[in-house]
């Protein structure tokens, strides 16, 4: 009975019913002769007989008043509830026919909190959607009804179901179950109901949050899990939020110019926070002479000289880590003087909190902030992970802004946004790693054939992931040979030789460090199931054949850039003396981009830098201090540097 009636019929027919047989009860109790002088018992049972309209009374005899207005609202209230109890198996079979004849539409296999969201996120990009659950009365199930999904209740992993959802005229399925073996399973048999369909492949879209089992498809060489009418597609919401937060604007301004020692600082030690050092360590920062400090609080951290915890073990030797026990909940603050003194101790380039409660996520990246302004490193941004409270990390971030600190608190990993038909359907994140697959499928010309030589739907998941890695590290390589992606199309066309020789040593160094963390070794012989490989050594020590290849990779970047829609610039870094009275701008491309940076407390250097700016010149500011930098917000043509401002140079 718990679908019958929804809370709000309740509210209503509930009482109804209550006041009803009390009135009934009543009734018969002081209808005395009329009625055969009941007990409450026999009223009771009297009254059951009034729905079907059975009553030792008979038209004509005197009956208390709230007797006679219970026998004709029992009976409504019974009839009532037989009517929504038939429209409810009426509407349960529309849903069927509905399936069946559904074109173009989403199968969204499990209605758990990311299930649901997807939903959601499907509706407001105006896609309609089939949701298949084992309840379809809980929450989450009525929440898709009311946003007008079709909710199935049935097993997703059984083909007739899925062919009852109109899988065969569907665009795509995600299967979002909680569990990853349950997901696969799906997958495999939406790939298999798929397989004689025509036009565009089904696209599927499996969650996965397994570590072990992702390695694991990583590991073989030749694992596809589509088929001939499918396309399958792998997703971490983990991985994907972090992903976002490494390619944002925010964080490209924190690391534009990272020294040779970066520390950042992390709220948290579970698989969030791992994900961010292994990505941070492993792409965004992974060239030659940069080694990042991780400093790690949470709850669960080694004791003393201990080796690091199991699943951090494979980042071991590729950065400097330190762990501080500490509990972060709100009104606890017994952490905090530890956090201080570490934060005192060395300057902190980010602080990123991968808590897995929001909640407690924004007490703490507000704590963070307190403890930085009070330390004067203002321009240090916090970056807390929000799934449900986006808009309030939003507001957040508003609020704490300055016009010259646009990144003091910045939320990441927003679950609408991470499900989103972009993300997960288009493959927006996966842009340039198709491109980056494209342009190799294009260059290659006869040679021995390999697993990978086949368009990116059938492609295996080790390559794919490779793709990735490359694609993410893209932007990092171009900063270091002094170049940066643009949104618009043109730029550069080539890269002469010493830019190339300098994208591919960095692109082999980010290979070894990737390659590490993964646990393989050097070794003069390959062998992939123990993990080891004769290139995992230095540039100068690589056969030639092997350079050659990493130099024709980077050769091939701007082909990269161009087949996902983006352009490379040169970019020209000046940074401008304290009595520096002009600029002297360099010789170059016309579409190249200077940046000046400069000392903002220089009334002559920020005069000369204001003319650049007008020029189109970008500026970074070097950081002197809050009492500096309330000094500059007071000038009158600050205005214009905000409009031109790329972060701050730390001296």
């Amino acid at each position: 009975m718990s679908g019958l009636f929804r809370l709000k019929d309740w509210l209503v027919i509930g009482p109804l019913a209550f006041a009803a047989f009390a009135l009934s009860i009543w009734g018969f109790h002081d209808c005395g002769k009329a009625c055969g002088n009941p007990g409450i018992g026999e009223s009771l049972i009297e009254s059951f007989g009034l729905i079907l309209g059975h009553a030792r009374f008979k038209p004509g005899d005197s009956i208390p008043l709230q007797l006679s207005i219970a026998q004709f609202l029992i009976p409504l209230i019974a009839l009532v509830g037989a009517g929504k109890l038939f429209i409810i198996n009426l509407r349960r079979d529309l849903r069927v026919v509905l399936a069946r004849r559904a074109r173009h539409h989403i199968v969204v296999c499990g209605l758990g909190e990311t299930g649901r969201q997807m939903v959601e996120s499907l509706r407001d990009a105006g896609r309609s959607a089939i949701a298949i659950t084992l309840d379809a009365d809980d929450s989450n199930a009525l929440a898709c009804e009311q946003l007008g999904a079709t909710v199935l209740r049935a097993n997703a992993h059984q083909r007739n179901i899925l062919e009852l959802a109109g899988i065969r005229h569907a665009d795509a399925v995600i299967a979002t179950t909680g569990s990853d073996a349950q997901n696969l399973e799906i997958g495999l048999r939406a790939a298999e109901a798929a397989g004689g369909r025509g036009g565009e492949p089904l696209k599927i879209v499996a969650e996965m949050r397994s570590d072990w089992l992702m390695d694991n498809l990583l590991s073989h060489r030749t694992a596809v899990l589509g088929g001939a009418g499918a396309e399958f597609h792998i997703f971490n919401l983990r991985a994907n939020s972090v992903r976002t937060l490494l390619r944002s604007a925010a964080f490209e301004r924190t690391f534009v110019h990272a020294d040779e020692n970066p520390r950042i600082v992390l709220a948290g030690t579970g698989a969030l926070a791992l994900e961010v050092a292994r990505r941070t360590i492993c792409s965004n920062l992974a060239l030659p002479g940069v080694r990042l400090a991780v400093s790690a609080f949470g709850r669960e951290v080694p004791e003393g000289d201990a080796v690091l915890p199991k699943f951090w073990q494979g980042l071991s030797g590729l950065a400097d880590f330190d762990f501080h026990k500490a509990v972060f909940l709100p009104g606890d603050s017994g952490a905090w003087p530890d956090i201080t003194a570490a934060l005192k101790a060395r300057r902190t380039d980010a602080v990123i909190v991968a808590l897995a409660d929001d909640e407690a996520a924004l007490h703490t990246a507000l704590q963070f902030r307190h403890a930085l302004d009070m330390l004067d490193q203002l321009a240090t941004p916090v970056f807390v992970r929000l799934k449900e409270q986006s808009r309030l990390g939003e507001f957040l971030r508003h609020v704490e802004a300055h016009p010259l600190l646009p990144d003091r608190v910045v939320a990441f990993g927003d679950l609408h946004a991470m499900t989103a038909p972009e993300v997960l359907l288009s493959g927006e994140l996966d842009r340039m790693a198709r491109a980056t697959h494209e342009v190799y499928l294009a260059s290659k010309a006869g040679g021995e054939p390999t697993p990978a030589d086949v368009p990116w739907r059938r492609l295996p998941e080790r390559f794919k992931s490779a793709n990735r890695d490359l694609a993410d590290f893209i932007p990092t390589a171009l900063r270091s040979a002094g170049y940066r992606l643009v949104r618009d199309a043109g730029g550069i066309a080539t890269f002469d030789e010493p830019t190339r020789e300098k994208v591919a040593r960095g692109e082999h160094w980010r290979w070894c460090i990737e390659k590490r963390a993964h646990g393989w070794h050097y070794a003069e012989t390959r062998n992939d199931i123990l993990k080891q490989t004769p290139l995992l050594t230095d540039w100068l020590n690589l056969p030639e054949d092997a350079r050659r290849i990493n130099c024709a990779l980077a050769a091939q970047i701007p082909d990269i850039a161009r087949a996902a829609g983006y352009g490379i610039s040169a970019e020209h870094v000046v940074s401008l003396p304290a009595d520096a009275s002009a600029v002297s701008l360099p010789e170059g491309p016309a579409d190249a981009i200077t940046v000046l940076q400069i000392d903002p407390t220089s009334e002559t250097a920020w005069a000369a830098a204001r003319r650049a700016v007008d020029a189109g010149a970008r500026v970074r500011l070097v950081w002197r201090g809050t009492d500096a930098l309330l000094s500059v917000e007071r000038r009158a043509d600050v205005a214009a540097f905000t409009q031109a401002f790329e972060g701050w140079v730390f001296a």
